[in-house]
């Protein structure tokens, strides 16, 4: 949490450039920070194109809306990617139940042709014919 630390745009420049290689932060509050548009564009650009970056919250700063935009756009092509993922490891999930279900049918089906032909043997036998 960098809130209200004044760090402007050299901050800004130097917190960029000491994320591009990030692995593990994923948000940043940098509210009240006096960051232009010159800061804010390097970390947008981190933000763009580091992968374990969500977001930057930029409130409070001198920013244009453009940038504003631009940031968002990521944010949101993030969320969607994110859905995505999710989407196809519950389809993959369901895939996996689905083939489990038929497997498990068709080993009903073998059991059940099996207590068939049992009960067709017990009724030759009952019957005295075989």
């Amino acid at each position: 949490d960098l809130r209200n630390n004044n760090i402007g745009d050299e901050g800004a420049l130097y917190l960029a450039a000491s994320l591009k290689n990030n692995t593990s932060i994923r948000d940043i509050r940098l509210e009240g920070n006096n960051i232009s548009d010159k800061g804010a564009e390097k970390l947008v650009d981190v933000l763009e194109s580091n992968n374990v970056l969500e977001g930057f919250m930029l409130d409070d700063n001198p920013i244009s809306d453009l940038l504003k935009k631009r940031m968002g756009g990521i944010q949101s092509k993030r969320e969607v990617e994110s859905l995505k993922t999710i989407i196809a490891e519950k389809d993959a999930v369901i895939a996996a139940r689905d083939e489990e279900m038929a497997n498990m049918k068709a080993e009903m089906a073998r059991i059940l042709g099996q207590i068939d032909s049992l009960k067709l043997n017990v009724e030759s036998l009952v019957s005295g014919t075989s």
